[in-house]
């Protein structure tokens, strides 16, 4: 069995703030480049592990585009509900948005499970609270059983200050063999083990795994399948959408999955999305540096001023009176546009401290 699994794909016809260029086409490139490698390794299935789109409801336009691609590969296409797909956090409630149409495509399937070549497979459709909950996660007690999850959850490698789980806390729900997951945007992967492994193989299969999610070449990593099922491995790709401008996403390359497994083998091999542009083609990189530069700036005079009490004095009215006497002029109109930028860009990050709630 041979398949491809990417995840977060956030298309949408808006470009984000922090882009440059045209999102929209920038995120098809990455499509066909997934769909033309799918074919290209005759892969017996695709999985989108969720969000594809950005919203439930994106244009019509936009949808046949996707429609039309998907549908000229014939490749099965499976798709594991993201939370950006549907309204509420209710998986129930897809059917009110595109992915109704995608239903009547004879290769694009909305399940809950399926078994290929004597595989189990199971998607985890994201619903609020899904990480607490026992159930979705349960797998078959049975020897010899392969079981492979594809799931829109939050699952962390470290605990976070949100709602999520980690794969430790998930090894006492689950006993499949490999979890493909969706959700968090950053690559991932974490090994839980069910019995007792060669300590060499699994130091082997964790550098490995490191590798293949950090390199911007095509890498690949084996197990046998004894090692196989003996474990969890946790994986996650990373998204392949770049919205917002973090040092992870100025860092990382997009990429696939291609999982191939034999009766002896799996291997697991990570593909670079070529047409990804570099991320300085694609944010406005030295903008948000700036801004960045402001803010530490602006974060250490408010600091400054915690415990400085001026009676009937907002300190929104301070840093006004302090930026007319930087630049020597006797009113705000008069400050110059480079210096009137900082300005309101603190005026605004003051704003939200004093008014975390609006």
């Amino acid at each position: 069995m041979k398949f491809l699994f990417f995840t977060d794909s956030h298309i949408k016809t808006r470009t984000p703030i922090r882009r440059i260029g045209n999102y929209e086409e920038d995120i098809l490139s990455k499509l066909v480049f997934l769909l033309v490698t799918a074919q290209r390794e005759k892969v017996d299935f695709i999985v989108c592990g969720g969000d594809l789109f950005d919203l439930p409801n994106p244009s019509f336009r936009l949808a046949s585009r996707i429609m039309k691609l998907i549908s000229s590969t014939g490749i099965q296409w499976f798709h594991v509900l993201g939370n950006h797909e549907i309204l509420g956090h209710n998986p129930d409630s897809y059917d009110m948005g595109v992915l109704a149409f995608f239903e009547h495509l004879p290769n694009f399937k909305i399940v809950k499970e399926t078994t290929v070549n004597d595989n189990y497979l199971k998607f985890i459709h994201y619903r609020h609270g899904i990480e607490e909950e026992s159930a979705p996660w349960k797998t078959s007690e049975e020897p010899n059983s392969r079981t492979i999850i594809f799931a829109h959850a939050m699952v962390t490698p470290n605990p976070v200050p949100f709602v999520h789980i980690t794969p430790n806390q998930l090894k006492k729900k689950t006993k499949a063999n490999l979890v493909l997951l969706g959700h968090y945007h950053d690559p991932w992967a974490n090994i839980v083990l069910h019995s007792q492994i060669d300590d060499k193989e699994k130091k082997t299969l964790s550098e490995g795994l490191g590798k293949i999610l950090t390199s911007s070449k095509e890498e690949s990593v084996s197990m046998s399948m004894d090692f196989f099922s003996k474990m969890t491995l946790f994986l996650n790709p990373g998204s392949v959408a770049r919205i917002s401008l973090l040092a992870h996403n100025l860092r990382r390359t997009p990429r696939s999955i291609l999982v191939n497994i034999d009766d002896d083998f799996v291997t697991i091999t990570s593909i670079p999305i070529k047409t990804a542009k570099m991320s300085s083609r694609i944010f406005k990189v030295e903008e948000a540096m700036l801004e960045k530069k402001w803010g530490d700036r602006i974060d250490e005079f408010l600091a400054a001023m915690e415990n400085v009490k001026v009676e009937g004095i907002e300190a929104s009215t301070l840093v006004i009176n302090a930026a007319k006497v930087r630049a020597g002029v006797d009113s705000l109109e008069e400050i110059p546009d480079d210096q009137r930028k900082v300005l309101d860009f603190a005026l605004q990050r003051i704003e939200r401290l004093e008014n975390p709630e609006e």
